[in-house]
C-alpha cells in the first residue's frame, strides 16, 4: 500500500516537473526575426523604454524582441494573437482606444490583437478592445507615423498624405 503511494506521488512529481520544463522553454526564434516593424518607410520597430505596465509603445530601431502567441477564437474573422514582450513573457502589447499603445499585463485590457495578412510577412493588427470600445464603430489598427513617436491605434485605411503607417513585418 505504501509502494502505490509512493509510485502516485513519483508519477504526480513527474508529470509536474514536465510541465513546468514545457512552461520554461524559451519562445521560438522566428525566421524573418523578433522584432516587429513597419513594412514601409524608415521600419521603426515596437519598442519601450520599460516594460512597466501603461508605459507607451514606441518607434524605434532596432525595438524589443516580441512574440507573436496565437489565442483560440477570431475577430472579424481573423485569428487572434497576443504579442509577447521577450524580456517579460508576462508583458504584452496592449491598446485602449483614446490611450495609444503601451506595455499592458497579457491577458489584460487590450491585449488581443487579430492579425491580417496582406502579403507574405505583411501584417496589419486590429486591436479588439479599441475596436469594440470606439465610439465611432470603427475597426482600430496598429498605427505607426514613421517619425520616433509613440505608436497608436487608428482607422484603415489612413488618410491619403497622413504618413501614418499600417503594414508591420517581423524582421
Amino acid at each position: 500500500m505504501i509502494r502505490n503511494g509512493i509510485r502516485g506521488v513519483t508519477i504526480l512529481l513527474a508529470a509536474l516537473a514536465s510541465t513546468a520544463v514545457m512552461l520554461a522553454a524559451p519562445l521560438p526564434a522566428f525566421a524573418n526575426g523578433n522584432h516587429l516593424c513597419e513594412t514601409y518607410g524608415p521600419h521603426y520597430c515596437l519598442g519601450s523604454a520599460n516594460l512597466n505596465v501603461n508605459t507607451p509603445v514606441f518607434e524605434t530601431t532596432p525595438g524589443r524582441d516580441l512574440f507573436p502567441t496565437q489565442q483560440a477564437g477570431s475577430f472579424d474573422g481573423y485569428p487572434i494573437f497576443v504579442i509577447q514582450f521577450g524580456a517579460d513573457v508576462s508583458k504584452c502589447v496592449a491598446a485602449t482606444y483614446g490611450s495609444g499603445v503601451f506595455v499592458g499585463h497579457c491577458g489584460g485590457t487590450g491585449t488581443v490583437w487579430a492579425r491580417v495578412t496582406d502579403s507574405s510577412n505583411v501584417y496589419r493588427w486590429i486591436n479588439r478592445y479599441s475596436s469594440q470600445h470606439n465610439p465611432f464603430g470603427f475597426t482600430e489598427y496598429l498605427t505607426g507615423f514613421g517619425l520616433g513617436v509613440d505608436f497608436d491605434v487608428r482607422p484603415y485605411p489612413p488618410p491619403s498624405g497622413s504618413g501614418q503607417l499600417q503594414r508591420f513585418s517581423w524582421r
